[in-house]
């Protein structure tokens, strides 16, 4: 229930350049995504990477392991 509301009382939008650089690599991951190349996704990933995967209880840790999970993954049609 609102009892009192004042448009002045309202947050101000503040701008987060950590927060746009995270949601523009989101928006390349998702792209690269919706190409539905596992080579295309794997690549976004850099050298070191560890690949907690939503699907599978099988940590990836090398290129080769990344790129064989996205190979099912795409089979769901991600996005988002």
């Amino acid at each position: 229930l609102i009892i009192d509301h004042h448009s002045s009382g309202m947050p101000e939008v503040v701008s987060d350049p950590q927060l746009e650089e995270v949601a523009a690599q989101f928006d390349l991951w998702n792209a690269a995504l919706q190409t539905g190349d596992p080579k295309k996704v794997a690549a976004m990933y850099g050298p070191g990477a560890v690949l907690l995967p939503t699907v599978s209880n099988k940590v990836r840790t090398t290129t080769e392991e990344i790129e064989d999970y996205f190979v099912g993954f795409l089979k769901l049609k991600p996005f988002g």
